[in-house]
């Protein structure tokens, strides 16, 4: 699937994310995502966008060691991270698919994967073992929108769930209370 675009919205009802997904093809995916997948995907989003600004920095350090030029990683990565986000077109509406490859109810996911791949794309494979998979390659550019826009709805969850800093950490929240397991 070609990505053209995403959206996520809250069902207060299923207490769920739907993800949809639009193809320059005209195919539209919808995906239900429910907390606990989706505080893991944050989770492993936050590790691969790590992973792969990471992985431009030791290059980066290479070439500027030699010219003296060296920035802290921490402002780099966020540099780079707010590039990506300002690129992203969030003001034309999303425009529904006429195609639906898997339905137009949503899938529910049961498990996610991200695979990062030696040519710099990630492959996002959504799976529910009853109604298969849905694979995406993407690139970073989709990576970080991915993030943001979860970013962004979580607060209109309500699933006590806040940001610990800025590359998208959720921590639960409780009521002042500690508790040992």
């Amino acid at each position: 699937m070609n990505i053209h675009q995403m959206q996520i919205t809250y069902n207060a009802a299923e207490d769920r994310l739907i993800l949809k997904l639009n193809s320059q093809e005209n195919e539209e995916i919808r995906l239900f995502l429910t907390r606990r997948i989706t505080l893991s995907l944050l989770d492993m989003l936050a590790k691969t966008i790590d992973h792969s600004l990471n992985k431009q920095m030791i290059n980066k350090m290479k070439k500027s060691i030699a010219d003296s030029n060296f920035e802290p990683q921490a402002t780099t990565q966020q540099i780079q991270r707010q590039d990506i986000v300002d690129k992203t077109d969030s003001e034309t509406p999303f425009k529904g698919g006429e195609k639906f490859p898997i339905g137009k109810t949503p899938m529910l996911i049961e498990k996610i994967t991200i695979n990062v791949h030696k040519n710099n794309m990630i492959e996002i494979i959504f799976a529910n073992d009853k109604e298969g998979d849905v694979r995406l390659d993407v690139n970073r550019q989709l990576l970080h929108n991915l993030s943001d826009l979860l970013t962004q709805i979580m607060p209109s969850t309500d699933w006590n769930a806040r940001l610990m800093s800025n590359n998208s950490v959720l921590m639960p929240e409780t009521s002042g209370k500690s508790a040992l397991h």
